[in-house]
């Protein structure tokens, strides 16, 4: 279990198993961050502050891959990469339902490339 810690501005400290998160999304200076129970935690902090903490705390936080400009998944929970339709099939683990998030094709293009181990991220 590796525990994220993120100072939720002065309202709390959240600390959370990063195999729980499914995906996060940003939404102008904040982010969303979407958990396996089916909860959502809004977050005080940017995207690029999440990568950092997550970088910081969780060795590199590997199993998290940012996809776009917009959204972090976590590699456990994919289960369909389609560029061309412009989603992304996240199931697995405590999720009852498949949940369906889009991204752009060249980003979704890029990720499915990484899985085939023809790139970097």
């Amino acid at each position: 279990m590796a525990l994220l810690r993120i100072n939720n501005g002065n309202a709390s400290l959240l600390m959370v198993d990063t195999s729980q998160i499914i995906h996060i999304e940003a939404d102008g200076n904040y982010c969303v961050m979407y958990l396996a129970d089916g909860t959502a935690e809004d977050l005080w902090i940017s995207m690029k502050r999440f990568e950092e903490l997550a970088s910081e705390q969780v060795d590199g936080a590997t199993e998290l891959i940012r996809v776009g400009k917009g959204t972090i998944v976590n590699r456990t929970y994919i289960y369909r990469i389609t560029p061309k339709k412009g989603e992304l099939e996240l199931a697995g683990g405590e999720m009852d339902k498949h949940l369906v998030i889009h991204a752009s094709e060249k980003a979704l293009t890029t990720l499915k490339l990484f899985f085939e181990g023809g790139c970097e991220l």
